[in-house]
């Protein structure tokens, strides 16, 4: 692959300080950043299995909800919510976020909630990706 192509690769995949590099250094830094990256997908898939349940956003007028919150931080007609904006970004059982959430061309937007695991069998924090 051409020098170019490698620094357009970079670019692509947000790393950064790039421009400097010889051909063999940004050959090793996508390498790295292709390796970082499947081990983070393997860890939420094991995080998945293990505490986390995948919980789909739904729209509903302007908000992004997610129905079933374990914390019961909003309640509807006797239904538990949560704004997926304002309080699953910010909770702790909120454990991942799918990549392309916010991206209108992927319907399939979800985060990993880790809260009925969690509180059940009274876990500690699990680290966020």
């Amino acid at each position: 692959m051409s020098i170019k192509k490698l620094r357009e690769k970079c670019k692509l995949l947000g790393i950064r300080g790039y421009s400097q590099k010889k051909k063999q250094e940004l050959e090793e830094l996508i390498k790295i950043y292709e390796d970082k990256k499947e081990k983070i997908e393997k860890y939420i898939s094991e995080v998945v299995k293990l505490v986390g349940e995948k919980k789909y956003k739904i729209e509903r007028g302007l908000a992004l909800h997610v129905d079933d919150c374990p914390i019961n931080i909003r309640m509807w007609q006797g239904k538990s919510y949560a704004n997926l904006i304002d309080d699953c970004l910010y909770c702790k059982y909120c454990l991942a976020i799918s990549a392309n959430l916010g991206n209108y061309d992927y319907p399939e937007q979800f985060i990993v909630c880790g809260g009925k695991e969690m509180i059940e069998n009274k876990l500690g924090e699990v680290p966020r990706v």
